[in-house]
């Protein structure tokens, strides 16, 4: 019973602190979308190229790991060249839209909608 007196006291506790509301309603959204993000690129690399599960996780692994090392290198950049956040959010906009307009390995003849999937369908000889 006592669960049940402490979700009551912090329901009505949380009204009083705005920024703990938005901040728990932001860590619920961020959870959550990436969440979907992991299970629509799990779903996309399972479709189109089918891996098995354990490389599937090997493949989530790395990615983590490459998530880390960006991190730290552009924390490392922000602090070395002492760039405000505006700029580092717009260096990084820039450089994703960069990688989304890139040239992807389609021969001109074979038309791709999505060249962000151009990574997961193998290439064919025009066949």
């Amino acid at each position: 019973m006592a669960g049940f007196w402490q979700l009551y006291r912090a329901i009505t506790q949380i009204w009083r602190l705005k920024q703990s509301l938005l901040y728990l309603i932001g860590y619920f959204l961020l959870g959550d979308s990436l969440n979907t993000t992991v299970t629509v690129i799990a779903t996309l690399q399972n479709t189109i190229v089918e891996y098995d599960t354990l490389t599937l996780t090997y493949l989530l692994l790395v990615g983590i790991a490459a998530q880390a090392v960006g991190i730290y290198s552009f924390w490392w950049i922000q602090r070395r060249f002492r760039l405000g956040t505006k700029t580092m959010f717009t260096a990084i906009m820039i450089g994703i839209v960069m990688l989304y307009v890139s040239p992807h390995p389609y021969p001109s003849s074979q038309s791709n909608p999505t060249p962000y999937l151009s990574l997961f369908i193998p290439a064919t000889d025009g066949a």
